[in-house]
């Protein structure tokens, strides 16, 4: 449901508990321990049963609290030990496991953090990487399993019953089985430890890593166990003021985007209710129409390349969002401009709204996996609603001199009460 109401589309379903998740499971362990990779040995650490991990003494902090009314023979103060992160209750504990050999695999792990793996144009890449070459030099061997006396459920180690198959390995094969493996023919997970698993059963390394932050509550990760997860269809929740800062698109600039378009389908401003199209052979003429707009139409031109490169090269979606609000304002600045809604013999007004129209496409276009619903509107309204399932330049009649708008489909943006 949440992904129907966000337009989101899945290619696969899988849930842990499938046959074809098993099979791929125990696959994957049989050729981990027959790369050597896998050995019994008594483990020991502080653990978190709310957290079902086990936690270095570097992960770990001690509070000491007061007791107060316990009686005489009660001590004093009590001591407990919690996990940085979560700030669960951690408690000493020591049993036989299967371990993963996860410090062999530092050099090889070095070598490909320093390979590319980190898209380093962004800052905040790079320095992702110099923390995941730490967390590689601070890595030690790792419990792979828990003792089915402590964890009921799970899928059993193969020959040895006894034992179930940790949760987190379990979950990050989820990556393979969805590619059919075994084929016929968290941070600290994704950038030392699947990496690792991955080299030992001699498959390809992921060619990038992109790293982002938590979003918290209350300074606190959001976890299940926590009940502090931000339900996603609460309305009141959903029309709570958020900084403008955060807002993936801020609210001035989805005004924006209704300005210009009550402009494009205004039937006085454009009776006919189409768009005229402006041919390359044409664009000259339109620069000396549109000298003072000469930004625009530069960033018109380069918008789709300057995008991608922001989104996919960079790892920055942030600056690539930027990157079309910035043509939406450069829009609303022409507009007024040009006051099409007034006589003006220097630029004919049909090309004034041609150049809207074509800010809106491409806004449509490119912000539709951050606002699809808006975005799907938006291009549906213009004509072009066909545009989404297939985004190229074909989709636009170029054997025509025009093309006609969609039929009205109510306000784009709906104002908060």
């Amino acid at each position: 449901m949440l992904c129907q109401r966000n337009s989101v589309g899945l290619s696969d379903f899988i849930r842990t508990t499938e046959e074809r998740h098993k099979q791929a499971v125990e696959a994957f362990w049989t050729r981990l321990t027959e790369s050597g990779s896998v050995y019994e040995s008594s483990y020991s650490g502080w653990y978190s049963v709310s957290d079902e991990a086990f936690y270095t003494d570097w992960e770990i902090v001690t509070e000491t609290q007061q007791n107060s009314g316990q009686g005489r023979s009660a001590p004093d103060q009590q001591v407990t030990h919690v996990a940085k992160e979560t700030g669960h209750t951690v408690e000493w504990m020591e049993e036989r496991t299967h371990m993963f050999r996860l410090s062999a695999f530092k050099p090889q792990l070095h070598e490909w953090l320093d390979s590319g793996a980190f898209l380093e144009q962004a800052e905040a890449q790079h320095q992702w990487k110099i923390k995941a070459h730490e967390m590689v030099d601070t890595a030690r061997d790792i419990s792979l399993s828990r003792p089915r006396s402590r964890l009921e459920w799970g899928i059993s180690v193969p020959n040895d019953p006894d034992h179930v198959i940790y949760v987190w390995l379990d979950a990050l094969i989820n990556y393979l089985t969805v590619t059919g493996f075994p084929w016929s023919k968290a941070k600290s997970f994704h950038a030392v430890l699947w990496p690792a698993l991955l080299l030992a059963v001699g498959l390809d390394l992921p060619k990038h890593l992109i790293c982002h932050n938590h979003l918290l509550v209350d300074g606190i990760k959001m976890s299940k166990s926590r009940r502090n997860v931000a339900d996603p269809f609460d309305e009141q929740l959903a029309l709570s003021p958020v900084p403008p800062e955060q807002l993936a698109v801020p609210s001035s600039d989805s005004e924006g985007l209704r300005y210009i378009l009550i402009r494009v389908t205004s039937t006085r401003l454009n009776p006919s209710q189409s768009v005229v199209r402006i041919n390359r052979t044409e664009a000259g003429a339109l620069f000396e129409q549109f000298k003072e707009d000469a930004e625009l139409l530069n960033q018109l031109d380069t918008l789709a390349e300057k995008f991608d490169n922001s989104w996919w090269v960079q790892a920055q979606p942030h600056l690539a969002i930027e990157h079309v609000l910035q043509v939406i304002r450069l829009t609303n600045a022409m507009i007024d401009r040009h006051k099409p809604w007034e006589k003006n013999p220097a630029v004919e007004s049909e090309h004034v709204i041609a150049l809207a129209a074509e800010s809106l496409r491409l806004a449509g276009l490119l912000l539709s996996p951050v606002i699809p619903n808006l975005a799907s509107r938006l291009l549906k309204r213009l004509g072009l609603g066909q545009a989404l399932e297939d985004p190229s330049d074909e989709q636009l009649p170029h054997e025509k001199l025009f093309w006609s708008l969609g039929p009205d489909q109510g306000p784009l943006v709906l104002r908060l009460p």
